[in-house]
């Protein structure tokens, strides 16, 4: 009896270790589970935030250069004229608002200036939208609805370069793909263009304008490029995207009444301009600076235009010139910025070594 009693409360003591080992197991499985996934949050706060320096440097080039196009527009200098503005099809100013022409006294006519700015529509969204094509694999391409801008041209932050592509069909390579981006541009002839991964184009392919079976022939080179699913074109106006810290993307509606150029005219943006506050230049430049923490910026931004077979006026591209497709880059001379792939490699690392830690933990205990 006496050893019947004492075997059950060897048995009781046996469980109640067994159970509060679990509990500490349980306890030290789940903050190792909470370490982590906190360490996977860590590594993508770090590659985003690696690739947002490089954007926002970009978008701070941009305000800058279109505030010199206006200036020398103004003072006609650099060969650019406000009336060269005035019957641009490519050009809408960020900002209607003179620009900066410093303490020292400028001989300019300010009333053709003032002409310009009433000649835009009231509706105007001041700073623009930024838009953006984002694919699943987490690569992206940008543009700006304000600016000197055709539609084609697009800033991918990890290359910090300009892609002149077809923002409607454009493909992100993924998993062992040799090639970065692939699009296809209309034309005569239509053609297929692969970008490598330093923004270089990788292949070219024409089509055949004669072939009876072109139509096919394009539909499944998308199809080849495509099986992953179109991409995402998205869109937040600048000044969300300067105030908040999550914006708000929204999809893009582009048909026979909506282009890349009029989003602000859709009945719900509408709505939505009515509740932002006006952003201003200044306002634009002092954020985008404080976020590079105050680093200089090249003054001349690194974005030359792509050069094609037609000549150029040293005014803004006509008509005519920018319906041409173009597949060089833009900004070709830039170099692909390592750094941020630097820190998305160590991110990397630190979570694969944490990993490790807590697998050998869990076999130890």
């Amino acid at each position: 009896m006496a050893r019947a009693c004492c075997s059950r409360v060897a048995m009781e003591l046996r469980s109640e270790q067994l159970c509060r080992k679990g509990m500490r197991a349980g306890r030290g499985g789940g903050r190792r589970m909470t370490r982590i996934f906190m360490s996977l949050v860590l590594a993508c706060a770090l590659v985003e935030s690696a690739l947002a320096e490089p954007l926002d440097k970009w978008l701070l080039e941009k305000i800058e250069a279109d505030e010199e196009l206006l200036r020398a527009a103004v003072l006609r200098e650099n060969g650019r004229d406000i009336r060269l503005l005035e019957s641009s099809t490519t050009y809408v100013p960020f900002f209607v608002e003179p620009p900066d022409f410093g303490s020292e006294p400028q001989n300019y006519d300010g009333s053709s200036m003032t002409a310009f700015f009433n000649q835009q529509d009231a509706s105007l969204l001041a700073g623009g939208y930024l838009y953006r094509i984002a694919f699943g694999n987490g690569s992206a391409l940008y543009a700006l609805s304000g600016g000197d801008w055709d539609g084609k041209a697009w800033f991918s932050p990890n290359l910090g370069k300009e892609l002149e592509i077809n923002p409607l069909k454009v493909w992100a390579g993924s998993g062992g793909a040799d090639f970065a981006y692939a699009t296809i541009l209309s034309g005569v002839p239509p053609r297929l263009v692969l970008f490598d991964g330093n923004g270089e184009v990788k292949e070219e392919r024409r089509f055949d304008l004669s072939d009876p079976d072109l139509a096919s022939k394009i539909q499944e080179a998308e199809n080849q490029y495509s099986s992953a699913g179109e991409p995402a074109l998205e869109m937040v106006s600048l000044a969300e995207y300067l105030r908040e810290n999550a914006p708000s993307w929204r999809s893009v509606e582009v048909t026979s009444a909506f282009n890349l150029r009029n989003q602000h005219k859709r009945p719900e943006e509408i709505e939505r301009i009515e509740e932002i506050e006006k952003l201003t230049r200044n306002e634009a430049e002092g954020e985008l600076r404080s976020r590079l923490g105050h680093r200089e910026v090249a003054d001349e931004p690194s974005n030359p235009k792509v050069e094609t077979d037609a000549p150029r006026n040293t005014g803004l591209a006509s008509e005519d010139e920018t319906s041409q497709p173009e597949t060089n880059l833009r900004n070709g001379e830039s170099e692909t910025p390592s750094w941020p792939l630097v820190l998305g490699a160590i991110a990397v690392l630190g979570v694969a070594v944490i990993l490790v830690r807590a697998f050998l933990r869990g076999r130890a205990s």
